[in-house]
């Protein structure tokens, strides 16, 4: 058995070093590969290993497929009193191209694919929009990518992903496509 001076064993329970570090990365923001904030914080964990008495720790730089979210918006026009016309707080989902669209939305609920196969007829040409919920009846998670693909795959020119929690954000996350970027334009919003 090892015994630890208790010195040492004080130390590692008091020092604020890990934390220290952890605000220092909050602090940097979006740390995304490739963005200028993912230099800043792997300089912030370099200069961490160096403190911590690592021999020779550095930056190591390399290419990767990258990604970068531009504006969106998303107006709807409706002569339905129901729906809220207008412009909504939208973000784009990574993974999709640049691209406008101008199309009825046809409303395939949850995104299964007997929901998308009872809409086909409509969806060609049109924008699809599926919720982020997965029906219990479901005998397993429905992926947002999944939903994405059918509604390619049904021909839709565009994809809504409407989040399914009242007062929630609008929904968001990777839908990479084979070798991104994928076929249509596609973008969360909230439920409201």
């Amino acid at each position: 058995m090892v015994h630890l001076p208790d010195a040492v064993v004080g130390d590692a329970q008091t020092s604020l070093f890990a934390w220290n570090r952890l605000e220092e990365l909050v602090d940097v923001g979006n740390r995304m590969a490739g963005q200028t904030g993912e230099a800043a914080g792997a300089e912030i964990i370099r200069e961490a290993f160096e403190d911590a008495g690592l021999r020779n720790p550095h930056i190591e730089e390399f290419e990767i497929p990258g990604w970068w979210r531009g504006s969106s918006s998303l107006t709807v026009e409706s002569p339905n009193e129901r729906v809220h016309e207008g412009s909504h707080q939208v973000v784009a989902l990574p993974g999709t191209p640049a691209g406008e669209a101008t199309a009825p939305i046809v409303d395939v609920g949850d995104g299964t694919y007997e929901e998308f196969e009872a809409k086909s007829a409509e969806l060609d040409g049109a924008i699809a929009m599926a919720t982020s919920d997965t029906p219990e009846s479901a005998d397993r998670w429905l992926h947002r990518m999944e939903k994405y693909v059918n509604a390619a795959d049904h021909g839709a020119v565009a994809f809504v992903f409407r989040n399914h929690i009242e007062g929630a954000l609008p929904p968001t996350g990777e839908v990479g496509y084979n070798n991104r970027p994928g076929p249509i334009p596609a973008v969360g919003v909230s439920k409201e």
